[in-house]
């Protein structure tokens, strides 16, 4: 996943450097989106995942554009409890995640309704999870992406679209999976090993072009 993602961030640098005519060139755009997550591996767990993010667009020419953007990814799962001669139960564990990226997006204008856009790009991200039964975790690391959006443009200033864009996590860390309390109140822990983790977003967005 690192190497495809590294393949379509030069592809998406060489496209930017290469672009063809300006009339958008030094233009800016203001991106707010929001999304629904899906996690893989270690992350399969999570539910109700839902993202947030905003993002600043710089128009290197008419197809290309630099990207910074900050995201915030928040979801829970559930932790199951079990306690020796009473049962089991499951609670909640909240998790969040904060994401600062930069990278290249290729977007020209096509002559048909939507314009197609691919990108990618690297940046750093915290992460931990909170609940009132364990101690929970925090970690962090670099982060990589890939980005397909589809834009309609309502005016040339304004435009609404959808995008499909994998987080790809290289940690290395844990999460807490079940709780076993026995007679005594003596707690043991077992963990999900966090390693190499993606989590597939897909949302809507709204672009307003402030330059």
């Amino acid at each position: 996943m690192k190497k495809i993602i590294l393949v379509f961030f030069l592809s998406s640098v060489f496209l930017a450097i290469t672009g063809g005519a300006e009339s958008r060139y030094r233009q800016m755009e203001l991106n707010v989106s929001g999304g629904y997550g899906l996690g893989s591996g270690g992350y399969e767990l999570l539910e109700n995942l839902s993202s947030l993010s905003l993002r600043y667009s710089y128009w290197l020419n008419d197809t290309s554009t630099l990207d910074l953007s900050f995201a915030h990814l928040g979801g829970d799962y559930e932790l199951t409890i079990i306690r020796e001669f009473i049962g089991e139960d499951k609670e909640k564990v909240d998790w969040s995640a904060n994401l600062g990226t930069i990278g290249f997006r290729y977007q020209p204008e096509w002559d048909f309704l939507l314009d197609i856009g691919l990108g990618a790009g690297l940046g750093y991200h915290t992460w931990e999870t909170n609940s009132e039964f364990v101690k929970g975790q925090k970690g962090e690391s670099l982060i990589y992406y890939l980005l397909l959006d589809l834009k309609y443009p309502i005016r040339p200033w304004i435009g609404i679209g959808f995008y499909l864009q994998p987080y790809y996590f290289p940690i290395s860390g844990q999460i807490e999976r079940s709780l076993f309390i026995d007679f005594t109140g003596e707690p043991t822990i077992k963990y999900n090993k966090l390693e190499n983790e993606i989590i597939w977003n897909l949302g809507a967005w709204l672009a307003i072009r402030v330059y």
